[in-house]
Order: C-alpha cells, then sequence, then structure tokens
C-alpha cells in the first residue's frame, strides 16, 4: 500500500504543482491584460484629451480671426462714416463759396482755367440761376486775354447749369465743355480728398 500512497502523493503533488503554475499563468496573463489595458486606457484617455485641447484651439483662433475681422470691418465701417462726414461737410463750405465777397474772383478764375483748357476762340458760359449778374462779359474776356494772351468771344447762355455755384465753359456747338462748377470740381478732387483726408485722421500715432 506504500507503494499505491507514494504514486497518489507524486500525483497529488505534482497536480497541485501544475494546478499552481496554472494559477499563476492565469494571474500573471490577467495582470499583463489589465496592465495592458491600463495603458491602451491611459494612451486613448490622453489622445482624447490632446485632440479636445486641439479643437479648443482651433475654435479659439477662429474665435479670434471672426473677432479681428468684425473689429476690422467696424473699423472701415466708422472711418468710412467719418470721411464722409469729413467731405460733405467740405463740399457744404464749398457751396458757401458764392456767399462769399470774393465770390467773383473765384467766378473769373473759373472761367479762366476752362477757357484755358478749351483753347477754343468762342466760347459760352452757363452760370447757376442768378449768378450770371456777378460778373460782367467784358470783364472776362478781359481776364482770359491777360492770362492766356488770345482774343476770344465770350457769350452768355441762356439755359442756367444746375450747380449751387461755379460755371461750365463750353463751345458753342456743345462738343467741348470744362465743368467748373463746385460740384464738379469737388467730384473730381474727392479722390484727393479722402486720401488727404484720411490721412489726417488715422494717420500712425
Amino acid at each position: 500500500m506504500s507503494g499505491v500512497n507514494g504514486i497518489v502523493e507524486m500525483i497529488e503533488r505534482k497536480t497541485s504543482e501544475k494546478v499552481e503554475e496554472i494559477i499563476k499563468k492565469a494571474e500573471d496573463y490577467k495582470a499583463k491584460r489589465i496592465a495592458k489595458a491600463e495603458e491602451e486606457a491611459e494612451r486613448r484617455k490622453q489622445s482624447i484629451i490632446d485632440e479636445a485641447r486641439r479643437e479648443a484651439q482651433a475654435l479659439l483662433k477662429r474665435y479670434e480671426a471672426s473677432a479681428k475681422l468684425r473689429a476690422k470691418h467696424r473699423v472701415l465701417e466708422l472711418k468710412s462714416k467719418i470721411m464722409t462726414e469729413v467731405l460733405d461737410e467740405a463740399v457744404e463750405k464749398a457751396k458757401q463759396v458764392r456767399t462769399q465777397p470774393d465770390y467773383k474772383v473765384f467766378l473769373t478764375r473759373m472761367v479762366v482755367e476752362g477757357a484755358d483748357a478749351l483753347e477754343a476762340p468762342e466760347m459760352e458760359l452757363a452760370f447757376p440761376a442768378g449768378q450770371e449778374k456777378v460778373v460782367s462779359i467784358s470783364e472776362l474776356t478781359k481776364a482770359v486775354k491777360k492770362s492766356t494772351g488770345r482774343d476770344v468771344k465770350l457769350t452768355l447762355s441762356k439755359e442756367p447749369v444746375n450747380a449751387s455755384a461755379g460755371v461750365v465753359v463750353r463751345t458753342p456747338d456743345n462738343r467741348r465743355w470744362v465743368d467748373n462748377t463746385v460740384e464738379a470740381r469737388v467730384q473730381r478732387l474727392e479722390n484727393q480728398l479722402r486720401d488727404a483726408v484720411s490721412r489726417i485722421l488715422f494717420r500712425q500715432k
């Protein structure tokens, strides 16, 4: 019986050792799987955090860009509004030239400039209604000759020009003309005026 018992004990011992080995391997495998799962979870967590951070940064950049664009548009709107107000005020002041004591001098200069540009022997002058009385044709003729050295014939148009002040100098056939009304001169100078106003109002500090 002792031989049989010895065999049984040996089998039980080996079986126990095998079971322990299997359990140990299972526990090791379990621990490795848990560690790997934890690493994967940590990696995925960090990936999610990084992705969220990137999205937040991208969103912030888009917001900042949008805010800067809105601010730029607002500045441009204010700039345009101020420039328009300044130009409108300049135009109104220019229109008031007809009420100034030296308006006759202004009209004479406008006629001379127009006549000099046209270089025609005969020209017609169109003034705003009632303003043809400010100057005389004879005085204007003398002023043109003095400035250009040419003899010219000036006549008064029967139709007034639709303007606040100034004059339109044109050939009798109305094929060539120089519009020296206040409105036309302001329009021609508008870009220069805008540049000048912009430099004054928005110069770099």
